[in-house]
């Protein structure tokens, strides 16, 4: 959870278009949502949904689960992880609006 510490530069114009081609080339994403970071990631596994902070203080590897939000690497493709209800029982793309997407 993000707790007003960081500074972040946050990316304000990442269009639908842009992150569903940038997904599908396996680029990592940062957001936050209801108070919440998120970091996601492709693996061979699947989509990893993990806290980034401490996932990365912690050695970012992809098996610490402790720090994977519920259905991380549920999803074993992209089309699967845009079906996926991960946030409040919806999808990444239904909750559009209420993603604030950062660099790390």
């Amino acid at each position: 959870m993000n707790s007003g510490k960081q500074v972040r530069d946050w990316v304000d114009d990442l269009s639908k278009d842009l992150f569903l081609e940038l997904l599908n080339e396996n680029q990592v994403f940062y957001f936050t949502f209801n108070h919440h970071d998120y970091l996601i990631e492709m693996y061979n596994e699947g989509m990893l949904i993990a806290d980034p902070y401490p996932y990365y203080n912690d050695g970012g590897y992809p098996g610490h689960k402790q720090f994977q939000y519920p259905l991380s690497f549920t999803a074993k493709t992209v089309d699967e992880f845009l079906r996926l209800p991960f946030l409040d029982g919806q999808t990444i793309l239904s909750q559009w609006d209420n993603i604030r997407f950062w660099n790390y």
